[in-house]
């Protein structure tokens, strides 16, 4: 599913990801490419594999349908993404 927001020159859409290779490779590329939100939110810099934790990491009893996953692109390339985790008690939503 991606949702078109803005028609004009530069075209912005979000799109759920599956997880194939082609998207973890832009995944990971938008991660690495943002190491002081890495930093700020693991303490670490951008590992070479966080990509696929981002898709893996899940909270004790929680399963893959509590998680969702989406790409933000800017004309045709990824620039961001969007992590939905479903927690007991709230939503966790990393932009």
């Amino acid at each position: 599913m991606v949702t078109q927001l803005n028609k004009a020159k530069n075209s912005v859409s979000i799109g759920q990801l599956k997880g194939d290779s082609s998207e973890m490779a832009e995944l990971q590329r938008v991660l690495e490419e943002a190491p002081k939100f890495a930093n700020r939110v693991t303490g670490c810099p951008p590992h070479p594999a966080d990509a696929q934790s981002t898709y893996s990491a899940l909270p004790d009893g929680k399963t893959y349908n509590d998680k969702w996953v989406y790409g933000i692109f800017c004309d045709d390339k990824m620039v961001g993404c969007i992590v939905s985790d479903q927690y007991a008690s709230r939503d966790l939503n990393l932009i």
